[in-house]
C-alpha cells in the first residue's frame, strides 16, 4: 500500500501557532523532525505515519491539543479521557451527543452540538461564543472535525460518508486539501462549521469495546488526522520496531509496550485481535536475522547467538536447526538447500 502523503502547506498550517509562540523554523524542524522543505515547497514531503508522529510531539510540547485554537487550552490526555468516556454508548448518536458534552465541560469556549433535520444531521463544532479567529482557530476547527469525524467512524466500524463541510471562514491557508481531507465538498463562509451526514447513520450501533480501545489509542489521536483506520497493522508495527532493534534479545515485552506507548495487556490484546502473539512475531525476525547474518556478515556462530539473545551457542543452534533443518555452518554453506527444507516445512 503507498502511503499516503501531507501537502506542505497543511504541515505548515499547523505550526503557525508554534511560530507565534517563539520556534524558529529551524527549532521546528530539528525539535520535531520536520523536513526543511515543508517550509520552503508546495510539494509533499510528510507521510502521513510522519505527521501524525509530529502531531504527537507537537501536542506534549506545548501541553494543548488544540494547539492554541482557543484561549483555554486543551491539555494532554483530553481526547483520550473523552474516549473513556464514550466507549461504552450504544449508538452512534448517544456517542456523539456524549462526545460534545465531555468537550463542553472542558472548556466554555467549545459549544459543539447534534443538530437532527428530517434527512439530514448536522454535527456542528461551534467555538463562536469564544469570539477566537485567525488562522489557528481556524486549523483547531480543521483539525477536530477531522479527528471527530473519523473517531466515530472508528466506533461504528464503518466509514461515515459526508455529503458537505461547511465553515465558517474564509478559504486560506492548505483550503485545497480540505475536499480530499473530507472526501465531500467543502463550502466556506457560512454561518458554521459542521460535517453533514445521513439520519440512518445516527442508529447504528457502537461495535467498539474498552479492550479495543487500548489497542485504538496506541496511535491515537494524531494518526485520525490520515485515516481512521491503522495503514498498517499492529503485527506489522512490532516486526518492524523488532527489526530495527540492534539485539533483539534484549527487546521484550515490556520494552515493546513501552516503545508504543501502552500497558503490555493491551499490546497483547491487539496482537490477539490480529491473530498473533508478541512471541510468535519476534521468533519470526529472529529466524530472518539469524539467516541474514549468516548469508550476509561474517559474524561467528557466538556472536550471531549474542545478537539474538540465546543464553548459549548451544540453544542457537538447537532453535536454527529447527528453524532451517541444518545446522548453521551448513547453512552458512548452502543457503539453498536450508530453503528447500523450509519451503517445505511451511
Amino acid at each position: 500500500m503507498t502511503q499516503a502523503l501531507i501537502p506542505n502547506p497543511f504541515v505548515r498550517w499547523h505550526f503557525r501557532d508554534f511560530q507565534k509562540r517563539g520556534y524558529s523554523i529551524e527549532q521546528i524542524c530539528q525539535q520535531f523532525s520536520v523536513p526543511e522543505t515543508v517550509f520552503t515547497s508546495e510539494g509533499k514531503d510528510v507521510s502521513a505515519d510522519g505527521f501524525a508522529e509530529m502531531i504527537k510531539q507537537s501536542v506534549v510540547a506545548i501541553d494543548d491539543e488544540s494547539f492554541g485554537g482557543i484561549s483555554t487550552s486543551l491539555p494532554v490526555g483530553s481526547f483520550r479521557m473523552m474516549t473513556y468516556a464514550c466507549i461504552t454508548c450504544q449508538t452512534l448518536k448517544q456517542a456523539i451527543h456524549r462526545t460534545c458534552n465531555f468537550y463542553r465541560l472542558l472548556s466554555k469556549q467549545i459549544n459543539w452540538r447534534l443538530d437532527i433535520g428530517e434527512q439530514q444531521s448536522k454535527l456542528v463544532f461551534d467555538t463562536n461564543l469564544a469570539g477566537t479567529t485567525g488562522a489557528s482557530h481556524n486549523y483547531f476547527i480543521i483539525f477536530t472535525s477531522c479527528i471527530i469525524w473519523r473517531w466515530l467512524s472508528w466506533m461504528i466500524d464503518k466509514p461515515i460518508e459526508l455529503s458537505q463541510l461547511t465553515l465558517n471562514f474564509s478559504p486560506a491557508y492548505a483550503s485545497s486539501y480540505l475536499p480530499g481531507l473530507f472526501k465531500t465538498q467543502v463550502h466556506f463562509e457560512r454561518e458554521e462549521s459542521a460535517i453533514y451526514f445521513d439520519n440512518s447513520l445516527l442508529d447504528m450501533p457502537v461495535k467498539q469495546t474498552p479492550d479495543s480501545l487500548q489497542t485504538f489509542l496506541i496511535n491515537a489521536p494524531q494518526c485520525l488526522m490520515s485515516h481512521y483506520q491503522s495503514s498498517m497493522s499492529l503485527t506489522k508495527k512490532v516486526q518492524e520496531y523488532l527489526e530495527d532493534a540492534q539485539y533483539i534479545g534484549e527487546t521484550n515485552l515490556p520494552h515493546a509496550a513501552e516503545h508504543f506507548f501502552c500497558s503490555e495487556q493491551s499490546l497483547i490484546r491487539g496482537l490477539k485481535q490480529e491473530g498473533t502473539r508478541f512471541k510468535d512475531i519476534r521468533e519470526k525476525v529472529r529466524k530472518q536475522k539469524a539467516s541474514y547474518y549468516l548469508v550476509k556478515t561474517k559474524l561467528t556462530n557466538q556472536q550471531i547467538s549474542a545478537q539474538l539473545g540465546f543464553s548459549e551457542v548451544s540453544v542457537f543452534y538447537r532453535n536454527f536447526k529447527k528453524w532451517f533443518g541444518v545446522t548453521p555452518s551448513q547453512y552458512r554453506e548452502n543457503p539453498q538447500r536450508a530453503s528447500q527444507h523450509d519451503s517445505k516445512a511451511q
